[in-house]
């Protein structure tokens, strides 16, 4: 499957985690519920959500297992960190609030 097919078509936001990204997927309820957005999110990796069989999104992701990227409903990465965040919901909140300019 390919990224893009995750993304969807224009619908949401999504938030890519590695397989450590339990705690951006709740940073991303969070943010959601404040925004009044829908963010969907989706785990690539070993237990994640996603397999990465042939090992392709590890060597392109640009993140650790514990970060994430953020992107926008026309399929544009709007944000990125690369590893983890002391806190992740404060960090998504200010991404998210420089990406919808509020």
């Amino acid at each position: 499957m390919s990224t893009l097919d995750l993304v969807g078509r224009g619908a949401c936001f999504l938030l890519i985690t590695g397989p450590d990204g339990t705690a951006w997927r709740e940073a991303a309820e969070q943010a959601a519920d404040r925004f009044g957005i829908v963010i969907r999110t989706a785990s690539i990796g070993v237990h994640g959500d996603w397999a990465d069989a042939e090992g392709v999104w590890t060597r392109v992701r640009q993140i650790e297992d514990g970060g994430a990227i953020l992107v926008r409903p026309d399929n544009h990465v709007a944000w990125r960190s690369s590893a983890p965040a002391d806190a992740p919901a404060q960090v998504l909140t200010s991404a998210l609030q420089a990406v919808l300019a509020c």
